[in-house]
């Protein structure tokens, strides 16, 4: 099977797979797949007559409740009756393992392909050195038929907390000895850590009236609430015809595979925030954390929105913590909830908690993504909470009625994480390590590119020298230096100038 990438001179003739490799058109909301490089091994092949076997490292364990395989099979008959069966034993640092068997769906579609596309088009080029004949030497085909798909394996909830470190694959041996199932690409849906810290009830929902479902508004003076697409005033009363969805979980509209999941709608559910000059509040709290812990984070990204009376740009600061003990300040600015840019919904409705009345339109209120981009030092680092501190604006119209209400956090990784398809030994050095002039690099595998990125991800030096590099012109500091093999495979560590 030979997909191409649309980087190729094959871009005339549509299809292929994006030249960054990053694939989120998919039918879950928000999953993605970052195919590797397409330089080097980018795919474990399970054939008969060559390996049915592979084993895929993580190179940094994750904790996850399902994984999703980017799969296809080809080579001989695409009937899910030919047995297929590829076995998938996902281990974990423990030392136990769960066992999945699963078939990937047959890459060549005519029409109808089913719902568990990932990418359609991804077409095929032949890698034929005949020139004429039956797919002759570069000819480009499939640009509709060829497709690429994913396999859901859900973990026990016993593993949820269970550190995986790698996924072993077997392929049963068939008949046809051209069968073949390739793996193209793995994606994590990683373990919620629960978030704590919320201290408000701000959306209503379920049956009852909005007062007792609710504990506060979020536009607290004006007792404007935010309210569910279940909310119910009584048993016989409509639902609302813009709300917040039912489960929590929110794609946000500004960032494309960003999502945030809200907390129990029936418990806290909001981080609400009054500025320390206001009188008045049931509330007086100006600062607070919201606990839980992420690891190799590139992004940390916040849903919030304001309630200013029409005031924007209000500054409120993020502190993001490590559990070494180091945090990140991050001075962001809140938008009032109606009108503002950068949303990450909009058309979620609100409720007059006084009298029930369902209030809103398909572009009002609205909730803000803002992001907090980890320096480089960071980025390796455990955080175990953001600590928000709102100060409002004083001097604004309607400033005694200005309150921020934070709702979620999630992360991304870090771009500077290695790949999943394989990491370096453990046992590469750099050396000495701080260094003031040339530092030394020991590594079993040739390597094909030295990057070094200061602290907030800026590259500063890109080595020929691969084994040798000279940072006496880097400024005193902590750098992350990045490794990359021939064979595909990437390390990130850490060094330091003096």
């Amino acid at each position: 099977m030979n997909p191409h990438s649309s980087g190729a001179s094959a871009t005339a003739y549509g299809g292929g797979f994006p030249t960054n490799g990053i694939l989120s058109n998919t039918a879950i909301s928000g999953l993605s797949f970052q195919l590797a490089d397409f330089s080097s091994n980018n795919a474990l092949v399970l054939r008969n007559n060559v390996t049915n076997q592979g084993n895929l490292t993580l190179a940094s364990p994750k904790k996850a409740e399902k994984i999703y395989i980017a799969a296809v099979r080809g080579e001989g008959s695409s009937s899910s009756a030919d047995n297929h069966n590829v076995t998938a034993t996902v281990n974990f640092s423990d030392g136990s393992s769960q066992v999945f068997v699963f078939q990937a769906t047959a890459w060549w579609y005519d029409s109808n392909p089913p719902a568990n596309t990932v990418m359609l088009g991804t077409g095929e080029v032949s890698r034929n050195t005949a020139t004429t004949g039956w797919a002759p030497k570069n000819e480009f085909r499939g640009l509709t038929q060829a497709n690429l798909f994913y396999n859901e394996l859900t973990l026990d909830q016993t593993n949820y907390n269970k550190n995986i470190v790698s996924i072993a694959f077997d392929k049963e041996v068939t008949a046809n000895d051209a069968h073949t199932t390739t793996i193209l690409g793995v994606s994590i849906c990683e373990t919620a850590s629960q978030v704590t810290g919320f201290n408000y009830d701000i959306i209503a929902n379920g049956i009852g009236d909005a007062s007792s479902s609710a504990d506060i508004g979020l536009d607290e003076v004006n007792t404007r609430a935010l309210v569910s697409m279940d909310f119910q005033a009584t048993a016989g009363s409509s639902f609302p015809t813009y709300g917040l969805p039912s489960d929590g979980i929110i794609s946000s509209a500004n960032t494309s595979g960003v999502s945030f999941q809200l907390a129990d709608y029936s418990g806290p559910n909001a981080l609400f925030l009054t500025p320390s000059y206001v009188t008045g509040s049931a509330n007086s709290q100006n600062s607070g954390t919201l606990s839980f812990t992420a690891s190799n984070v590139g992004n940390v990204y916040i849903l919030s929105a304001a309630a200013g009376g029409g005031s924007s740009n209000l500054p409120y600061t993020a502190v993001v913590s490590f559990s070494d003990g180091t945090s990140q300040t991050a001075n962001l600015q809140a938008k009032d909830w109606y009108d503002g840019t950068a949303y990450a919904i909009q058309g979620i409705g609100r409720v007059n908690m006084a009298n029930n009345a369902l209030e809103g339109s398909s572009t009002n209120p609205r909730l803000y993504e803002d992001v907090i981009a980890l320096d480089v030092v960071n980025q390796t680092k455990t955080i175990t909470g953001v600590t928000f501190t709102f100060d409002g604006d004083s001097t604004a119209p309607w400033a005694n009625e200005i309150r921020l209400s934070v709702l979620a956090v999630t992360t991304t990784e870090s771009t500077l994480s290695t790949s999943d398809f394989g990491s370096l030994d453990s046992t590469i050095k750099i050396y000495p390590n701080p260094s003031s002039g040339i530092i030394t690099i020991d590594a079993v595998s040739e390597l094909e590119s030295v990057e070094i990125f200061n602290a907030i991800g800026q590259a500063v030096l890109n080595s020929k020298n691969k084994n040798q590099i000279n940072i006496s012109d880097l400024e005193e500091g902590i750098y992350m230096i990045r490794l990359k093999t021939k064979e595909g495979k990437t390390s990130v560590q850490k060094i330091i100038k003096k």
